[in-house]
């Protein structure tokens, strides 16, 4: 009899989710009620007491299209006032992202006729608990542990929501994990016949982001070192299906004079867009295999026909620039590499995500690295999954590292209005097992001054305000001195799951002040987790799955 892992591997997507569990000597991908490895990243409320989540869900949509929530990942975390927020009013989402009354997003639906508001995390725990039952039925027992994988670009405020999402679904998250961190802990197992040292670039292009990360693979001793990453947030699956949509949605204008695009004036059109953003996935998906596919799909609108035929060269023309994107992460994570990377030293390129499927992604990257050889062994929808259940066993030595600079805000003398940045953890340090803590000293910056604000960022910019803005606090009653003559210390601790604790002292003082980010920028309450824990269990009495 098997002995499964107690902890579970699950890689929760823009578009699809999947769950794994280590036996001991191998990963099983677990299947879901439908006999599928991956499950739709969609939840629909179809009243006040039900939650439909995955397939059945997905099928709900056309049915109860305001009522229908996909792609939250993509919200999860995030402030309203973010660019990746207003960008996402491109996509054509059949809901309306709102400010949640605290300058967080949110997500409204229309639920019984009612407006209802749930949060990009609540959202994510619906999905969650939906693949810990998978889990569980698979198992024989309760799962109350997980890893959790998050794209490598996501910032603290992403983590941080992602693992509040797994505790509303009751999980203990034993550790969050970075996709390409992931997919090569699952790739090395199957290249461990390999012998020496391999510099291997994780190109993961899901439906929702692009994360690209170099890593040094010893082979032998499977030890595995992150040497750089990079990646594009708002670049995924998702925005080519959304310009395919649009083009389509011109086309049927153009042949019968309704425009759909407005969708958000009635349920009719609502269902219209969903048939319309289904068939555009499918054909993305087809044109993956064949030169040329169709969509046809009748009375799709007061009893108007869509009928389109699409060739690969007009697919890639129609998208083009979106792909083209992909080129800077790469070329960004190359210079991140300490001292340098050239593309020549890349021994093998491991492709990871739905989208890695497009040829002319492959085409660009193939031209990126000539002679190189594109990882295709592994499954790129399960990899990441596998990594995570990998993770969760610890059988592997794993060092990761911070996607991105933290610093601090410091005076700008010839500008007091525009602060400056300064780096106290470079981007792209190694996190060593126990955690990584740097500090840096500081002198006030004039005279009888007797507190300092510590303001805390993520970014590179020069100056303070063009960096994501992380947290802050005061140090007070520092005595007064002479300008520079107190020293301020700042501390930067950042976990293994990434997560960042500031600590500021006054040097020759007994003042000392700490914020752990991860409390200040997780939007939710201890009193809002556990009420939404609750509401989560109410719904798990009613949830229709799959298939």
């Amino acid at each position: 009899m098997a002995h499964y892992c107690d902890t579970v591997g699950i890689d929760l997507g823009t578009t699809r989710s999947c769950v794994a569990v280590w036996d001991g000597t191998q990963v099983h991908v677990i299947a879901n009620e439908s006999g599928d490895n991956t499950t739709p990243s969609w939840v629909c409320y179809p009243d006040l007491k039900q939650r439909r989540v995955g397939k059945a869900a997905e099928r709900a949509g056309t049915k109860y299209a305001s009522s229908v929530i996909y792609h939250s990942k993509r919200l999860i975390g995030c402030r309203y006032g973010e660019k990746v927020i207003q960008d996402a009013a491109n996509l054509r989402w059949p809901f309306r992202v709102v400010d949640q009354g605290d300058g967080g997003a949110a997500i409204q639906i229309t639920v019984a006729g009612q407006p209802k508001i749930v949060t990009p995390e609540e959202v994510g725990a619906g999905i969650l608990s939906y693949l810990k039952k998978v889990a569980e039925e698979f198992i024989g027992r309760p799962v109350k542990k997980a890893v959790i994988t998050v794209p490598a670009y996501f910032n603290d405020s992403q983590r941080q929501a992602t693992r509040d999402a797994g505790r509303i679904a009751g999980l203990e998250v034993k550790r969050i994990i970075n996709e390409p961190t992931a997919a090569a802990l699952a790739f090395g197992v199957l290249d461990s016949h390999s012998m020496g040292t391999k510099n291997l670039l994780v190109f993961d292009f899901g439906g929702g982001t692009l994360d690209v990360t170099i890593m040094q693979i010893e082979a032998n001793s499977m030890n595995f070192l992150v040497r750089a990453t990079d990646g594009d947030t708002r670049l995924g699956g998702e925005d080519i299906d959304a310009r395919l949509v649009d083009h389509f949605l011109d086309v049927f204008q153009k042949h019968t004079g309704v425009d759909l695009g407005n969708a958000k004036e009635s349920d009719k059109k609502k269902k219209a867009l969903a048939k319309l953003r289904a068939a555009a996935a499918q054909l993305k998906i087809d044109l993956s295999r064949m030169t040329e596919s169709d969509i046809c799909l009748d009375e799709l609108y007061q009893d108007e026909t869509l009928e389109a035929k699409m060739t690969r060269d007009e697919f890639e023309s129609l998208v083009g620039d979106l792909l083209e994107r992909v080129r800077l992460p790469v070329m960004r994570a190359l210079e991140k590499v300490h001292g340098g990377m050239k593309a020549e030293d890349i021994d093998q390129v491991l492709l990871v995500g739905g989208s890695s499927r497009i040829p002319k992604v492959q085409q660009i990257l193939q031209e990126m690295f000539p002679n190189k050889e594109l990882c295709r062994r592994i499954n790129p929808d399960e990899a990441i999954a596998v990594g995570a259940a990998m993770d969760g066993s610890h059988q592997y030595q794993m060092v990761d590292v911070v996607p991105r600079a933290l610093g601090v805000a410091t005076a700008n003398h010839e500008d007091p209005s525009r602060q400056f940045t300064t780096i106290i953890i470079p981007a792209c340090s190694p996190i060593p097992e126990g955690g990584l803590i740097v500090t840096s000293s500081f002198g006030t910056s004039r005279d009888n001054q007797t507190g300092a604000d510590i303001e805390i960022c993520e970014g590179e910019e020069r100056y303070f305000d063009e960096n994501t803005h992380l947290g802050e606090f005061e140090l007070s009653g520092l005595p007064q001195r002479g300008r520079g003559e107190i020293t301020i210390n700042v501390t930067m601790s950042v976990d293994k799951d990434g997560i960042l604790t500031v600590t500021g002292t006054a040097e020759g003082t007994d003042i000392k002040k700490d914020i752990s980010v991860r409390a200040n920028k997780g939007r939710m309450s201890e009193d809002t987790i556990r009420r939404l824990q609750t509401e989560n269990e109410e719904y798990e009495k009613y949830n229709t799955r799959d298939p």
